[in-house]
C-alpha cells in the first residue's frame, strides 16, 4: 500500500514504458495528484530499470538530467 498526503514536496517520477514498476510509479503519480501533490511524470521508451544513472552519457540521459533541474529550480 502507498500512502501519500499533501505534505509530501513536489517530485518527479521518470520510468520506462516496460519498467517492472511502471504500476508502481503511475500509482504514486496518481496518488500525488489526488492529493494536490505537484507532481510531474516522464514515460520515456525502450529504457531499462534505472537507467537515469548513466548521467551524461547518452543525449536521452543528458536531457532528463536538465528537465529534472529545471523542475527542481522551479
Amino acid at each position: 500500500m502507498l500512502y501519500v498526503n499533501k505534505y509530501l514536496p513536489k517530485c518527479m517520477v521518470v520510468i520506462d514504458n516496460n519498467e517492472s514498476l511502471f504500476t508502481d510509479s503511475y500509482v504514486l503519480y496518481n496518488k500525488c495528484l489526488e492529493n494536490e501533490v505537484e507532481c510531474k511524470l516522464l514515460i520515456c521508451k525502450n529504457a531499462y530499470h534505472a537507467f537515469q544513472t548513466l548521467g551524461k552519457k547518452t543525449k536521452e540521459t543528458k536531457e532528463i538530467i536538465q528537465m529534472v533541474s529545471e523542475f527542481i529550480k522551479d
